[in-house]
């Protein structure tokens, strides 16, 4: 085989790799959501992945709204308790019909957790220990399809409800104009592969 032939065959494969790529990003982008589909359904639990308050504050209205009897925050940092997080909740102006007692026996938090397969690998151990079946999920939009895979890959027999929450936006539509959240689709949509490539690999 030449030089010019080798060059030929590099050139292709790597065309149909990027092909792939865009094809795959086309598929990803579609499977994000644009709107809760499910507000109504009751769950054992609500699952809040940390990564910012709009979540944590979902998550808390979930609870007041009594779509489930406990919550758990997974990746909490560090120095938070859960003292400060219904404080800065309160600040933000949630209200709820819980008192801050019934708030506080009903709410969990988890703190190993440092990345996406962390959250549910703590998440499958709290459900373990609590004997749960059902919960609600709630993150961001654009990193739903990743958690989806990663918990639906260590709790297969669980029933997960997704509730997305919508940092850049209410839809698809908004994200096209914003190059934070068009940064976060590309960045998440390559965590996305990598992971579904570790979760092939390890079926």
């Amino acid at each position: 085989m030449g030089l010019g032939q080798f060059v030929s065959r590099i050139l292709k494969v790597t065309l149909l790799l990027f092909l792939l790529w865009v094809g795959g990003l086309a598929l990803f982008f579609s499977s994000i959501p644009q709107h809760v589909t499910d507000e109504q359904t009751t769950t054992e639990a609500i699952i809040v992945l940390t990564g910012g308050r709009e979540r944590l504050k979902t998550g808390f209205q979930l609870l007041c709204a009594r779509h489930a009897k406990m919550i758990f925050i997974s990746g909490v940092h560090p120095e938070e308790t859960l003292k400060s997080l219904l404080k800065s909740l309160e600040n933000s102006g949630v209200s709820c019909a819980l008192s801050r007692e019934q708030l506080t026996s009903s709410s969990y938090l988890g703190y190993t957790a440092k990345n996406t397969r962390g959250n549910a690998q703590e998440i499958a151990a709290w459900i373990k220990e609590k004997s749960i079946t059902s919960f609600r999920l709630v993150t961001a939009a654009y990193h739903m399809p990743r958690s989806l895979m990663e918990l639906k890959h260590i709790l297969p027999h669980t029933t997960i409800i997704p509730h997305p929450v919508f940092p850049y936006g209410d839809g698809q539509s908004q994200w096209w104009w914003n190059e934070g959240a068009l940064y976060m689709v590309f960045s998440e949509y390559n965590k996305f592969l990598w992971g579904f490539l570790r979760v092939c690999l390890s079926a």
